[in-house]
């Protein structure tokens, strides 16, 4: 487990306690709309993606890797973008931006760094290492994918959905057809 101070946790705690005091239930329309996902579902993403957002605030010592939802939901909070502003002003006091992964590879590149898959995966690892160790709790495994995922490579999109012909998960209320998109991910 990863050693996080208690300054960070109470940090994140504040952060968590400004943002529930948020509505986000526009973003949650859009997001729902776009990927075809329940009400319910959408309340779970949001939530995860608010605790990411207060993670990333509140110990930015950290790469913090995210996939799949958490950086759609994102992606559509920001659309939103008079909204967002203000969400990040009222929670953090400053915007937050969000660095595409693309921007980091073109780094690696200009600097001939090599990176394999598994240094994805450690780093989610570890981002979910530091999840657990200051919010107190597991990351939800209908919205984090397993590690798994990263270490072969994939791009997980752990919506519990089987786009590749499966049924769609109930758990996860997710009520995307067959074929709309990639095969669903293993969760941890």
């Amino acid at each position: 487990m990863v050693a996080v101070d208690d300054g960070v946790k109470e940090h994140y705690r504040r952060a968590i306690q400004k943002a529930s005091e948020i509505d986000f239930d526009i973003v949650k329309v859009r997001y729902m709309n776009k990927n075809l996902a329940t009400r319910a579902r959408a309340n779970l993403v949001a939530a995860e993606t608010v605790k990411y957002l207060c993670l990333a605030h509140s110990y930015k010592e950290h790469e913090w890797i995210i996939t799949g939802d958490i950086d759609e939901f994102w992606h559509t909070f920001i659309l939103f973008t008079e909204r967002y502003a203000e969400f990040c002003n009222a929670v953090f006091g400053y915007f937050l931006h969000h660095v595409p992964g693309e921007e980091g590879r073109l780094r690696d590149r200009i600097n001939k760094v090599v990176r394999k898959p598994s240094d994805s995966a450690e780093g989610y690892r570890r981002t979910l290492d530091l999840y657990r160790e200051i919010t107190g709790t597991e990351p939800s495994s209908q919205v984090w994918p397993a590690v798994s995922v990263l270490e072969r490579g994939q791009d997980p999109m752990p919506c519990g959905a089987c786009g590749g012909g499966g049924p769609p998960d109930p758990a996860c209320g997710c009520s995307r057809p067959r074929g709309a998109g990639p095969p669903c991910n293993p969760v941890p």
